[in-house]
């Protein structure tokens, strides 16, 4: 019988995600019959972390490890199904636990029961504690609110309970405290909405043809025309993450305004100090997303790509891409870092970026973008044979590559004068961009206005004498198209040799 791999098991994924910390600590946690009383779990996760952290070991195998935890049974590919299937809910629910054990809403959770069970002494002991970390006004974000918020609503509940309200000065803060917890779910509602009517816009962009006059647009009109926001903006310690996110809005909303751009940036910088590594990270995503915006209005398109450059650098250098969804560099952005790169030139920045950062992208895409990457590099550098080596090496699973590296080998196909291949491709394209449901159809004018001049410029370089550079050119310049400039800068050399032809002649 064959031995069975474990690698793609989701033990493995989730196995190779530990720290020596997660490790120790797990095995402290099967031990404890507190959680798990099945003693054949803690043997083969001690077998099993021995092949920590790849688990690509020949003898990682489902035989060798039921032989480990079971040694006088035969093989039984039931039971170690089920046993795999146990170890890996145990590490779920111990990472959850862990996780628990750091939220800031478990400290809350402590006092709501000890005031539950009348123990006003030690919970009044925990409130104080949580209450001198929230008064410091740093590391702050949307969830800060609402924590605060509920710090606030288990005071008020513990004063109401236990606390004799005959002085005035307890009645003040009372009072006091009821204001607080109002203005901070109201932050906390506000920022949300704000964040998530920000994505609304980019998502819109992307996938939409035409604005939705829906219920989030709706939404922050009221807001707006309520006077809401310029009323928490006056509040003497908080008002400043209400204009930053105003800012945000504007930046995103009027495309192609270097002006408002600008003002969302210094807000961003004037109060980094106080801002969470999550929030940097979210605001170093839309100045980014307003850029790319801007640079595509063609307005200010110089200053916006430029100063792309200089955020890249920047979120690269102080880590901001780590945030609480993930502590790898999306793929996407290092794709975008990658194409913005070698649109400016980049090139030795460009090296440098794959060098220093490639590994900090999810672990399972690090080869696939290693060769995206160097296949831009090599084109952009001059050496189209070692771009179509890295080429052939990408297991492309998003779609978004596939557009990426049609459009390079197409690129390279021309200039190498592979031209049956260039034709051959542009068929293989049209045909995926048909089947593509998630594009919208003004996106796909996009690429098909690129396969369509291509395919001219295919037959122009051939020969043909169906199509006149010139008049190409003509038509190409009121088009959205992708790599509209290269395009224009082939047709122009066809272009400037006619004419120098016809002056000779």
């Amino acid at each position: 019988m064959k031995n069975k791999p474990l690698v793609r098991h989701d033990i493995i994924s989730l196995l190779r995600t530990f720290s020596a910390k997660d490790i120790k600590r797990f095995s402290l946690y099967l031990s404890s019959e507190f959680f798990t009383t099945r003693r054949s779990l803690l043997i083969l996760y001690n077998r099993l972390i021995e092949f920590h952290p790849l688990y690509t070991h020949v003898n990682c195998t489902k035989e060798l490890l039921y032989s480990e935890v079971y040694p006088e049974l035969k093989y039984n590919g039931g039971t170690m199904r089920d046993l795999l299937s146990d170890l890996h809910e145990a590490a779920v629910d111990f990472i959850t636990m862990e996780a628990l054990r750091k939220d800031k809403c478990a400290h809350l959770t402590r006092v709501k029961e000890l005031r539950e069970r009348g123990l006003a002494k030690q919970a009044f002991k925990y409130l104080e504690e949580q209450t001198q970390e929230e008064n410091n006004l740093n590391n702050i974000d949307s969830n800060y609110f609402l924590n605060r918020y509920n710090l606030f609503i288990q005071k008020i509940n513990l004063n109401a309970i236990f606390r004799h309200k005959t002085r005035q000065k307890a009645v003040n803060s009372m009072f006091d405290d009821i204001n607080d917890s109002g203005l901070s779910i109201l932050l906390f509602s506000i920022l949300e909405i704000t964040a998530n009517y920000s994505n609304f816009i980019l998502m819109e962009s992307t996938f939409r043809e035409e604005a939705d006059d829906g219920f989030m647009n709706n939404t922050i009109k009221d807001l707006h025309n309520s006077g809401i926001f310029r009323r928490v903006m006056r509040q003497e310690n908080f008002g400043f993450m209400a204009e930053v996110y105003l800012s945000m809005l504007d930046a995103l909303l009027k495309k192609g305004s270097f002006e408002k751009y600008t003002e969302y940036k210094a807000l961003v910088k004037k109060y980094s100090s106080k801002f969470s590594r999550d929030e940097l990270s979210m605001h170093y995503s839309k100045l980014i997303s307003s850029c790319i915006r801007g640079a595509q209005s063609g307005k200010h398109s110089d200053k916006f790509n430029i100063e792309l450059i200089s955020l890249y650098y920047e979120l690269l250098e102080k880590g901001y891409y780590r945030n609480n969804k993930t502590k790898y560099i999306p793929s996407n952005l290092f794709r975008a870092i990658v194409l913005h790169s070698v649109k400016m030139n980049k090139l030795d920045w460009l090296k440098k970026v794959i060098g220093r950062f490639l590994n900090e992208v999810q672990p399972a895409d690090i080869d696939n973008m290693r060769n995206f990457a160097m296949a831009y590099y090599f084109y952009a550098s001059g050496r189209s044979g070692k771009a179509i080596e890295a080429i052939c090496k990408l297991n492309i699973t998003q779609f978004i590559f596939k557009y990426d590296i049609y459009n390079l080998k197409l690129r390279i196909f021309y200039e190498n004068g592979e031209y049956s291949a260039a034709i051959e491709l542009i068929h293989t394209y049209r045909q995926f961009l048909r089947c593509d449901k998630l594009m919208p159809s003004s996106r796909k004018v996009f690429h098909r206005n690129f396969m369509k001049y291509a395919a001219r410029l295919l037959a122009i370089a051939d020969g043909s004498k169906k199509y006149e550079a010139g008049l190409e050119m003509q038509k190409l310049d009121k088009e959205d198209c992708a790599y509209k400039e290269w395009l224009t800068d082939k047709f122009t050399l066809f272009a400037g040799a006619r004419k120098k032809y016809s002056i000779a002649g």
